[in-house]
């Protein structure tokens, strides 16, 4: 178990989160992450709700996950975040959401914001040995 970690630039996954899903949040906490620039408090504060969701509703299935990605009660940035309108093209956002079965070689995403778009499921068990 593991949180999955990753910006445009790179990724790496990092220390155990107390459920058998991956989830991931761009905050870097990885020795292999040490590069990049410390994270944002927006970054932080989703992480931290995020930590918050899992210890509260111990999510087991891909969709109790699914509903956590949806989540807006965090502050100043919530885990299914919506640029600001005002911010233009510097704004931040979800660009996409995963959910991945690692053990089952299954994922499921959607693009944007996950309370906006249903995910889709993707089977690679047939790609990878």
């Amino acid at each position: 178990m593991s949180t999955l970690e990753s910006s445009t630039r790179r990724g790496a996954a990092d220390a155990p989160v107390p459920t058998e899903w991956f989830t991931s949040v761009p905050e870097f906490t990885s020795p292999a992450t040490s590069l990049s620039p410390p994270p944002s408090e927006g970054s932080r504060a989703r992480l931290t709700r995020l930590r918050e969701l899992v210890e509260e509703r111990r999510p087991a299935t891909p969709e109790a996950l699914m509903d956590l990605m949806r989540d807006h009660d965090s502050a100043p940035q919530a885990i299914c975040l919506h640029p600001e309108p005002d911010e233009g093209d510097e704004a931040s956002a979800v660009m996409f959401s995963m959910v991945a079965d690692v053990a089952a070689k299954r994922i499921w995403v959607t693009a944007g914001n996950p309370c906006q778009s249903e995910y889709v499921q993707v089977d690679l068990a047939d790609l990878a040995p």
